[in-house]
């Protein structure tokens, strides 16, 4: 069963905090001039966004440790030694997407292209914090849900990361409807919009949530990555 979810920029309580985590700022907090900034920003991008996203749940899976790879009624994924890993006890499979939409890509080049850099850069941090936020509103329902049924969900894995093929992508949204959230992939399997997520969560009895793994992800541009790394500062 396909589960959507539409979100507000307003839903996602988006704060100061995450804008500093975002740029790298030395500082639980940005100072003047990018806290001014922040908050214009915010308000210019509210009529810019359409927040979607959602999941799929794949109840029958197979996990092969010859080739790591795992496998649904409809397809087989060649994630790698990581993610093959974290998902191996896995019941059931959810496979997810999510975007914070077209509009901020296109406002942030605008404001680039007019040479404003701060204010472009400011919006694409802003972008990439909105689809992560709403990306863990559509997780938490996930484990609320599987959580009715006694069952319990892993992180979440992306194709790009942990030596998982990006082109697997396409795989991938051949189990969503066409033009899913308004997602679609270029030939080389990149997403449109650019701020966009996609992936698997792992669902079962005796799977494990990890508050951090970012000791074995190769995304630098995750806010949670950030975050961990200024937690051991």
């Amino acid at each position: 069963m396909l589960n959507t979810f539409d979100y507000n920029i307003t839903d996602l309580s988006i704060n100061m905090r995450d804008i500093a985590i975002g740029m790298a700022y030395e500082g639980n907090e940005p100072e003047e001039p990018y806290i001014s900034i922040a908050h214009e920003m915010i308000e210019k991008i509210k009529s810019e966004c359409d927040i979607r996203g959602g999941y799929v749940v794949h109840e029958k899976v197979q996990f092969n440790k010859e080739d790591l790879t795992l496998e649904t009624e409809v397809g087989r994924f060649n994630v790698g030694k990581i993610v093959f890993h974290q998902m191996k006890k896995s019941e059931q499979i959810a496979f997810f997407a999510c975007t914070a939409g077209k509009g901020i890509d296109v406002l942030s080049r605008k404001m680039m292209n007019q040479g404003d850099i701060i204010e472009g850069y400011m919006i694409d941090i802003i972008g990439t914090i909105i689809v992560e936020k709403a990306m863990d509103r559509v997780q938490q329902v996930l484990q609320e849900q599987m959580k009715d049924n006694q069952l319990k969900i892993t992180n979440r894995y992306s194709p790009g990361y942990c030596n998982w093929d990006v082109a697997e992508q396409h795989k991938l949204f051949s189990m969503f409807p066409q033009d899913f959230c308004g997602i679609s992939l270029t030939d080389s399997a990149l997403m449109n919009p650019v701020k966009s997520v996609s992936g698997i969560i792992g669902i079962g009895k005796d799977v494990n949530y990890n508050p951090y793994t970012c000791n074995f992800c190769d995304r630098t541009s995750c806010i949670y990555r950030n975050k961990k790394v200024k937690s051991r500062a």
